[in-house]
């Protein structure tokens, strides 16, 4: 059998605002909330439970793509997976211990934590990221790593050198990266014909001492053929490649981002799947990967990488990519350039200095980067902050100085992930990922302030300033900051006026415990609401403790609202809780407007006081502000919709008779339709959320609603009704597999049979999962023969494939030795 590697490289950006450590809707990602969701449907989950279909186009097999993968996913992409879609999170994990049952070693390798250019970092960020990447690997996949993933392959000899000061048994790099190689006895011989791929390479440390590791070069035309030639995602088209590139010998493998099944290719996991869960075996393909590899044949030539600033992957200047306008850019127009990466890179390396020095200077730690090393344990919880404080503290640390440690390992963790490639992969700093970079920046100024520290806005802005969009409208990177980044921020008094913002147009006076924020704790210990007519008044006392930092301030605000979006409001920082608000009371709502507003205004005037700012609708938090304003409108929305509902109803007829008689409605009164059924169909979907997956005929009214806005020729959207759907096919689904019954399983066919009456085709993916699994048990022979065949018409009406459910003996004593050595593993 021929070997051969498919390496997948997943990586998604940090998107989280790291002020609340929550990602905020991204318009951009529509239909779904975000990027990280959108590339979670089209690709990680698409992979985990990649369908193989008959020649029916039924499933006849779920198989997770990661078991027979070579794999990196970076850090920060699974610490959202771990908490957004656990189900995924937890197939990938299962995958490399399946992987290391198969072949002895686990398909998944580490990666550089923060995805940042690692020969462009300073020695001490170079070994964090690199320690900081394994030690999350070791927590999440319990073992340790054989192998490390630098991001975008970029590497320089020092690189390499931490890579085997950690340990590390092998990297992968591109093959125009090695720039001389040495048989065993022989001389150094230039790298310019060509290098042979199907081979590893040892590297050794440049201190002499003989420690070294391998490297693989990955086959570079396979790589480009599979990530950028659409055809290639083709099963037969792959096999192909994949034959036609073991033509050398040796190990067969290519390097490539992982989302280019299913997310750059749509349904590219389909093909993937087919290769490798069996037609890669009848071909004589046996799909393995790097460490596998690496132990069946050890390195015996040397290899000696390109020297300078480092080369990589994607940029043919080396990594100028990340520092300089090299011409290398993605999603670029004609005449633009990209001389914006030299400044934008020159002020966040003022941000890094700053937090650099304010961690040795502030003397907490015994050790500062010994600490931060060691602080990522903190972070995944494999060490807690207690053992941490006295492992590394400074004897005699007292307790108010230790919020202090924890901001400026904060400010040390986002001044490193500032630095991540995607800021200056494309072609303008006006784009979503250079503002990411920004707005780390910024959250470690914000950070320097809590702890005393200098933070050097002036000197950065200065820089920004130089760093110009090829988008007039856009301006500079100073620009950006204030009009894309500032607002992003959320310090600790903007979560005191969030929570008066909430509280004013939900509360309904007394003490009730306001919303939650993300990344705070908010804990009220005065409230006081009121409204008279048209204004409200609301004061209060709270204390917000960042999680992250457990720094705890304590506040007073006071808000007025006059109606509609009109918020006038003032918060103050009050350590002693001195702040008297009663005065604001006194009078209310007798006293003139002005005073009042005055009064609000004079919040933080008083010596107790640590300043004050004023504020709005605007302090609302992003992914809060759209609930807040229909919060406040519900009542003129309610009136409106009423009003609508009251002229088409008294007017349906008349309406009716237009249609029928040829003639183009008002556009009014087809407004006023139009209005009151997607009104109806949202009343009717919401009725139906008590009972999930209950009596399907509760949906007719809905296919009724739908089907009378098609006939009269009125336009409504009918995704809600189509996810409304979906949630009790899900819903019923499960409660069949639970209980096989008959009746149940007649209940998923009743659901089933709603969607064709609407007209639509549902997403049934989770549905058949639910199947699918309960199938393999039938499979293996381990269901009542009266179970299967329920499972059997469930299976059917969800689109399963007989051979999915249908007894296998051998495959019941595969499921056994799987069950046997899961047993021994513990």
């Amino acid at each position: 059998m021929q070997p051969f590697v498919i390496h997948a490289h997943f990586y998604q950006p940090d998107r989280a605002n790291p002020w609340t450590g929550r990602l905020e809707p991204e318009p951009s990602a529509s239909p779904d909330r975000d990027w990280n969701a959108r590339i979670h449907r089209q690709c990680y989950r698409a992979n985990a439970v990649a369908r193989i279909f008959d020649a029916n186009r039924r499933v006849e097999q779920l198989v997770n793509n990661f078991e027979q993968l070579s794999f990196n996913v970076g850090p920060t992409l699974l610490n959202w997976l771990a908490f957004q879609e656990p189900d995924t999170y937890a197939r990938i994990l299962d995958a490399d211990w399946r992987s290391s049952v198969r072949t002895g070693h686990g398909g998944a390798i580490a990666q550089a934590y923060h995805h940042t250019i690692l020969p462009l970092m300073n020695d001490q960020d170079r070994r964090t990221q690199v320690r900081w990447g394994l030690a999350d690997f070791r927590r999440r996949f319990g073992r340790e790593a054989e192998g490390l993933w630098l991001p975008e392959t970029a590497a320089d000899p020092a690189t390499i050198d931490a890579l085997i000061d950690e340990g590390l048994r092998f990297t992968v790099l591109a093959p125009h990266q090695a720039a001389r190689i040495r048989e065993p006895g022989g001389d150094w011989q230039e790298v310019e014909a060509g290098l042979d791929v199907g081979r590893p390479y040892r590297c050794a440390h440049s201190d002499g001492s003989g420690r070294e590791l391998a490297i693989w070069f990955y086959d570079g035309p396979l790589a480009q053929r599979l990530a950028f030639d659409r055809k290639a995602m083709d099963s037969s088209t792959m096999l192909r490649a994949i034959r036609e590139a073991g033509h050398h010998g040796g190990l067969v493998h290519a390097a490539l981002d992982g989302e280019t099944f299913g997310h750059h290719h749509p349904f590219g996991e389909l093909g993937l799947a087919y290769v490798l869960a069996g037609a890669a075996r009848s071909e004589g393909l046996e799909p393995t990967n790097y460490a596998a590899a690496l132990a069946a044949r050890p390195p015996e030539a040397e290899v000696q990488i390109l020297d300078g600033e480092g080369s990589s992957w994607s940029c043919s200047h080396g990594v100028d990519r990340w520092i300089r306008d090299c011409g290398c850019a993605s999603e670029g127009r004609p005449g633009w350039d990209q001389q914006w990466r030299t400044p934008l890179r020159a002020a966040l390396d003022v941000v890094r200095d700053a937090a650099a020095e304010a961690l040795t200077d502030a003397e907490l730690l015994r050790d500062p980067w010994v600490a931060r090393d060691a602080y990522i344990d903190v972070l995944t919880g494999a060490q807690s902050p207690l053992s941490f404080l006295q492992q590394h503290g400074r004897r005699g640390l007292a307790g108010n100085r230790q919020p202090d440690v924890w901001t400026l390992l904060e400010a040390g963790r986002h001044a490193m992930g500032m630095y991540t490639s995607c800021g200056w992969f494309f072609a303008d700093i006006g784009g979503l990922e250079a503002t990411y970079v920004m707005r780390f920046a910024a959250r470690v100024l914000d950070l320097l302030d809590e702890a005393g520290a200098p933070a050097p806005r002036e000197a950065v802005l200065e820089r920004l300033a130089e760093a110009r969009s090829n988008q007039p409208d856009l301006g500079s990177g100073a620009d950006i900051w204030h009009r894309d980044v500032l607002p992003q921020a959320v310090p600790s008094w903007r979560v005191a006026a969030h929570v008066a913002l909430e509280h004013a147009v939900n509360g309904s006076g007394g003490d009730r415990e306001p919303s939650t924020v993300p990344g705070h704790e908010v804990t009220v210990t005065s409230w006081r609401s009121a409204s008279h007519s048209r204004l409200g008044l609301t004061t209060g006392a709270l204390r917000v403790r960042s999680t992250a930092t457990t720094r705890e301030r304590r506040f007073a605000v006071a808000l007025a609202h006059l109606g509609g979006l009109d918020f006038h409001g003032s918060v103050a920082e009050d350590p002693g809780g001195a702040l008297d608000l009663d005065d604001l009371w006194e009078h209310f709502p007798t006293a003139p407007l002005a005073r009042l507003l005055r009064g609000v205004d004079e919040l933080g005037s008083d010596r107790s006081s640590v300043g004050g700012h004023a504020f709005g609708l605007e302090a609302a938090l992003p992914s809060r502000r759209v609930a807040i304003v229909d919060a406040v409108f519900a009542d003129l929305t309610g009136r409106f919709h009423e009003q609508y509902s009251r002229l088409y109803q008294d007017h349906r007829r008349t309406l009716e008779m237009l249609r029928a008689a040829g003639y183009e409605l008002p556009r009014d009164l087809r407004a006023a339709a139009e209005l009151t059924l997607a009104r109806d169909l949202d009343t009717e979907i919401h009725a139906l959320d008590d009972r999930p997956g209950g009596d399907p005929a509760r949906f007719a009214p809905i296919v009724d609603l739908v089907q009378h806005a098609h006939d009269h020729g009125y336009q409504l959207d009918v995704e809600p009704a189509r996810l409304a759907l979906e949630r009790h096919i899900e819903a019923a689904t499960a409660e069949a597999c639970a209980d096989l019954t008959p009746e149940l399983a007649g209940r998923v066919r009743g659901w089933l049979d709603q969607a064709v009456a609407l007209g639509i085709e549902p997403d049934l993916s989770r549905a058949q999962e639910d199947a699918y699994a309960l199938a393999q048990r039938a499979r293996a022979g381990r269901l009542s023969p009266d179970a299967t065949a329920v499972l059997a018409e469930l299976g059917t009406a969800l689109g399963l494939a007989p051979a999915a459910w249908q007894r296998d003996e051998e495959y019941g004593e595969l499921r056994h030795s799987e069950a046997a050595a899961e047993r021994r593993a513990g």
